[in-house]
């Protein structure tokens, strides 16, 4: 564990000495480009351990929140956090600023996107109504406090799924809902095509993220020496890039693909054409409630296998009056007992289709070919359409 203290008290006096460029644009170094240096996608398998003092900033400290259940002591239980929602009558619902396309206010204050959209159907599968419910803009290290204290009842495909974060922290990783990766971006004036053209660039980093410490294991992997700039959220890791203050900036792809639709010259940056990591993320809830934890991972699903079905928002009154499918009268609960076993209405699949819509409906809406942030399903299509989202049966038997 010396050599794992000593590595991050490194990183420690980079960082402090990356404080003094603040407010200056550091000047590319010159140095040669190092041709041994392979261009090697690593997968990450095992989480990186952070030093005590690393983890008890990440650790959630309860504080006075106006949403705090104090009724609840000690461990969660089946149901508690169902019954808080349903008590106060609306569901706190996290989600993630600073990618457009996935959850942003609109020009009349109105949240809308990706990640909306999956709160407005759990909160449907809550209440059968999509208003029900209050967006919370969750971010950085405070994220995790948020939830431990309920502020919320759920992050929306948030964080990347590690050991750390679900034993020590009392979260659960429901499901994985999008396969990111970790990438870097810069301006396509720099002409970076590899990670050794970044050898002594200041980079920006957002602080206690799985994008500072892979970005660092794969420099010293490689050898390259480079200049992280550290910042306490992605948000402003991003400003700092764009402002000057680094030559490059990491985060996963997905983030990159969307904080660079809404830069003030979109078409000056640049994905560089590598991916450092693997990045799996999902819905997270608070440790104890099995039954919340199956009605959030049970409505994503649902949204898959509605799209898998065919029954969208404008087909899903003809499907209900006419369908003898089994399990498509099972998923929309005309037979089966699903919804019962959940503990949610029998018509919550209906209900979300009508509202909101099957998932390629909630995809194209936001991230589709005619949206501002278009980005391809991909592996995030459902698996007949060669894609990783796959919806077990809905049937109790």
């Amino acid at each position: 564990m010396s050599n794992l203290f000593s590595k991050h008290a490194k990183q420690a006096a980079v960082r402090l000495t990356s404080l003094f460029l603040v407010g200056a644009i550091v000047s590319a170094c010159g140095a040669p480009i190092n041709p041994q240096a392979p261009e090697v996608t690593r997968i990450v398998e095992v989480t990186r351990v952070i030093s005590p003092a690393a983890a008890n900033q990440l650790k959630p400290t309860p504080t006075n929140s106006p949403y705090s259940n104090n009724t609840i002591e000690g461990e969660l239980e089946f149901g508690d956090i169902v019954e808080r929602i349903k008590k106060r009558g609306k569901l706190l619902c996290g989600v993630t600023t600073i990618a457009p396309g996935f959850a942003w206010k609109n020009d009349k204050g109105v949240w809308q996107g990706h990640d909306v959209d999956i709160c407005k159907a759990l909160a449907v599968a809550m209440f059968g109504d999509p208003n029900k419910l209050e967006v919370k803009a969750a971010i950085g290290l405070n994220k995790l406090r948020e939830l431990h204290n309920g502020d919320v009842d759920v992050l929306i495909r948030y964080s990347t799924w590690t050991v750390q974060h679900t034993a020590d922290l009392s979260v659960e990783y429901v499901i994985v809902t999008y396969y990111d990766g970790q990438g870097v971006i810069a301006n396509k004036s720099k002409g970076f095509k590899t990670l050794a053209d970044l050898k002594g660039k200041p980079v920006c980093v957002p602080l206690f993220t799985t994008a500072e410490w892979n970005m660092t294991d794969k420099m010293e992997e490689l050898g390259i020496e480079y200049n992280p700039v550290t910042y306490d959220s992605a948000k402003d890791a991003w400003a700092a890039y764009e402002s000057g203050i680094c030559e490059a900036y990491v985060n996963d792809k997905s983030t990159l693909a969307a904080q660079a639709s809404a830069a003030a010259k979109p078409g000056d940056h640049r994905i560089m054409d590598l991916t450092i990591s693997k990045e799996s993320l999902g819905p997270v809830v608070q440790h104890g409630d099995d039954q919340w934890f199956d009605i959030v991972k049970w409505t994503y699903y649902a949204l898959w296998a509605a799209e898998e079905y065919g029954i969208t928002s404008k087909t899903v009154d003809r499907v209900w009056a006419t369908s003898k499918d089994p399990e498509t009268r099972r998923l929309l609960g005309l037979e089966g007992g699903v919804a019962e076993k959940l503990g949610v209405d029998r018509r919550w699949v209906y209900n979300m289709v009508k509202q909101v819509g099957n998932y390629q409906e909630i995809w194209d809406r936001n991230l589709g070919p005619d949206t501002p942030t278009p980005l391809p399903r991909g592996l995030h299509n459902i698996y007949i359409n060669g894609g990783m989202q796959y919806a077990p049966p809905f049937r109790l038997n």
